[in-house]
Parts: structure tokens; sequence; C-alpha cells
């Protein structure tokens, strides 16, 4: 399965790189505990779309992973800025919606 998503992300690579290009690989990089690859992809991303709040997100989790705590941190926060719902998933999403706190 591994050699699948590298395999993946060379073919992905020989075409013209997008923010969502980036943010995919970031994400595989992870899943293969590739921390710098996927802070470098994340990185890239927001050097398209800077506004893109996800890549913050997989940004913060890449740094962490490395033992960037700091830097996580403020990747983490600097995606919330943008939009204070980045990272959750569609399913604490529909909780949340379904289930108010008031």
């Amino acid at each position: 399965m591994l050699r699948g998503r590298r395999s993946h992300l060379h073919t992905a690579r020989l075409r013209a790189p997008t923010d969502s290009y980036y943010l995919s690989s970031a994400a595989a990089y992870s899943q293969l505990q590739e921390h710098a690859s996927a802070i470098s992809d994340a990185q890239q991303a927001l050097t398209i779309d800077p506004s893109f709040s996800k890549a913050y997100s997989r940004l913060g989790h890449a740094l962490f992973s490395s033992g960037e705590y700091q830097e996580a941190v403020d990747a983490y926060e600097a995606g919330l800025k943008l939009d204070p719902n980045v990272g959750l998933d569609r399913k604490s999403t529909r909780l949340n919606s379904s289930h108010p706190l008031d």
C-alpha cells in the first residue's frame, strides 16, 4: 500500500502541481511518517494559496509529528484565524450541527 502512495506522488509531480496536489501530498507523506516532506509540501500549498486554511492544519500536524511544537501551534493558529472550523472532520461537524450545545 505504501508503494502505491509513493507511485501516485511521483506520477502527480509530473503534472503542474496545485495547492490541492501539495495538500494531498503532505497528507500522504504524513501517513508515511516522512514529516520533512510533509512540511515542505504543506508550505508549497501555502505558497500557492496563503489563504488555504486546511494547508495550515496539515502543516501543523507535520510540525507536531516532527517535534516542532511551537511551530505547530503557530501553524494551527494561522489556519484557525482563516477558518475556525479547519481540521474538523465531516463526522464531528455533522454531530455538532445536529446536537447544539445551547
